[in-house]
């Protein structure tokens, strides 16, 4: 899986993240594929769907695995964004 990612392979990785989390849905390995899903979608510059696999990672995992500073910076930066799209719209 991560060398889909260091390929840039995206839709091999979606796959195979998504193969991890319905093979194994309460794998240890679940919280990293959901974040990695959403780390792909940023980079597709799909911010909602980003921020939905981006919120259903349990922060109290990602503290222990050093990401959740990223995390949290990341999902204010897809905030702020989407915020201000929303308010372009009115």
């Amino acid at each position: 899986m991560k060398a889909y990612r260091v390929n840039k392979d995206n839709n091999a990785a979606s796959k195979a993240f998504n193969d991890v989390i319905e093979k194994y849905p309460n794998g240890a390995k679940v919280p990293d594929a959901i974040l990695k899903l959403g780390y792909i979608e940023v980079e597709r510059k799909n911010l909602v769907k980003a921020r939905e696999y981006l919120t259903r990672v349990t922060p109290i995992i990602l503290i222990r695995r050093r990401r959740y500073w990223r995390l949290k910076n990341c999902l204010n930066l897809m905030k702020l964004k989407i915020d201000c799209e929303l308010a372009s719209y009115h």
